[in-house]
């Protein structure tokens, strides 16, 4: 039975950057056609949220602390 984590705290660094990239890959090949600047300013916006969880249909809860590190795999 696979090892399935009750936080993405749970996750490695590398595995929780792997499985992200991976999966936008996938999901959202047109990611890589965005523009870059833009896309980076968004994502500050997200990261000003402050939040104390993150909640994801694609990985287990995220601590908000996460958030920044989540982002800056998608930057």
């Amino acid at each position: 039975m696979p090892n399935i984590s009750q936080s993405a705290a749970d996750i490695s660094d590398t595995d929780l950057r792997d499985g992200q990239t991976l999966w936008v890959t996938i999901d959202s090949p047109w990611i890589h056609d965005v523009d870059r600047k833009l896309f980076t300013e968004h994502l500050a916006q997200i990261g000003g949220l402050d939040p104390e969880i993150v909640l994801s249909s694609h990985l287990p809860p995220a601590p908000g602390a996460m958030l920044n590190t989540m982002l800056d795999t998608l930057t």
